[in-house]
């Protein structure tokens, strides 16, 4: 009996119970996934139904409160008595569409009150449909794991017994390498829009701090004095420390991809102190406004600037993200490849295939290894709403 096949031997009831495992529970991970966008769903339904419970309740208490007040109004059924039968009449027929119409209201928040008590039933259940998927998703991986496991202790490495083992294990090792430098690139691209938005959330703090500077300096040139003064300059440090801080989000970004090209330089202009303020006049105030402007504009430019490299970097991160998705897909179609092959060896042994000579003892053979489809609506439990 050859190596391959005493370990095939010995593992062979291991292999059984963990494709057993993964049999079961493969359902599991799709079927989580569809759980948990039920529940968004639900929970989104059951806030509107709320909101809506609230307001028709309220509208529900104002019909009441017109209802019981006109019934119990002595002052008005004594009016309508003058009337006659005629005022009598219409006494009770006003009375009757007071009733009728708190009646409605009533109605239509108890059938409000229904659909939020179906919709939390529902969630009850959804949720603990959760748990058993998640306990399900957790004993897949797990098998997962241990069967990739089991697998490279008996195969790794050139399994000269097993035709087109080997080849498929290279096939494995540079996927999981193409993989790696996908994912590494996705994280990057990404990670790199972050820093661009948040570059344009500190240059949009800029700009409304520059326009903030813009009206204290027409306020000042009208003859704000140095009130005026000390408005327009905290307002342009306040738009010197954003443009800062937008700056050193855009160096993060480039570190990340360095693609991303450099924005012009804005450069504001703070005055001069003692022109501006110490010899403050119309004149120094009219320069001083142009200044800004022409800061204003810079900082105009930098902002499309940006837009641009945004939507730029926007479609890198939505490519990475499809070779991302490409080279998992990959990967993972060349592991349940050779995951196969090796399942076929025990497959082989159980049914008297032969090693370099060795025979299958009489190990019982595994059942196919086929995934069970699984749609959430199919699984116990579940209840459509």
């Amino acid at each position: 009996m050859s190596q391959l096949t005493q370990a095939l031997v010995n593992a062979a009831s291991r292999n059984h119970e963990l494709l057993s495992v993964l049999a079961e529970t493969d359902y599991a991970a799709k079927t989580l996934q569809q759980n948990t966008s039920y529940i968004t769903d639900l929970e989104a339904q059951t806030k509107a139904t709320e909101k809506e419970l609230r307001k028709l309740h309220a509208v529900t208490e104002d019909e009441r409160k017109d209802h019981v007040k006109y019934r119990d109004s002595t002052f008005k059924r004594y009016a309508h008595k003058l009337g006659g039968r005629k005022g009598e009449a219409k006494f009770a027929s006003k009375s009757e569409k007071e009733e009728r119409e708190f009646l409605e209201a009533w109605q239509k928040e108890r059938e409000a009150e229904e659909r939020k008590s179906e919709l939390q039933r529902a969630l009850n259940t959804a949720n603990e449909d959760r748990q058993r998927f998640e306990s399900e998703r957790a004993r897949n991986e797990s098998a997962q794991r241990d069967l990739d496991q089991l697998y490279a202790s008996i195969f790794s490495g050139p399994t000269p017994d097993l035709p087109g083992e080997d080849q498929l294990e290279t096939a494995v090792q540079y996927a999981r390498q193409h993989l790696e430098q996908v994912q590494s690139q996705s994280n990057a691209d990404s990670a790199a829009l972050d820093a661009l938005r948040r570059t344009e959330t500190r240059l949009k703090a800029a700009s409304m701090a520059m326009n903030q500077a813009l009206d204290a300096s027409r306020f000042d040139i009208m003859g704000g004095g140095t009130f005026a003064d000390m408005m327009e300059r905290d307002a342009l440090s306040q738009a010197s420390v954003g443009i800062s801080e937008a700056l050193r989000h855009m160096d993060e970004a480039r570190r990340l991809q360095p693609s991303i090209t450099h924005l012009r330089e804005v450069h504001v202009d703070m005055g001069h102190l003692v022109s501006d303020v110490m010899f403050d006049n119309i004149f120094s105030d009219m320069a001083q406004h142009d200044r800004i402007k022409a800061s204003n504009n810079q900082l105009l430019e930098a902002m499309a600037q940006l837009k641009e490299q945004i939507a730029l970097q926007t479609q890198r991160a939505q490519s990475a993200k499809l070779a991302l998705n490409q080279g998992k897909s990959s990967m993972e179609e060349a592991r349940k490849e050779l995951q196969n092959i090796r399942a076929e060896a025990f497959e082989r042994l159980a049914g008297g295939g032969q090693f370099n000579g060795g025979s299958g003892d009489g190990v019982a053979a595994p059942p196919p290894y086929v995934p069970m489809e699984g749609a959430y609506g199919q699984q116990p439990g579940y209840t459509a709403v």
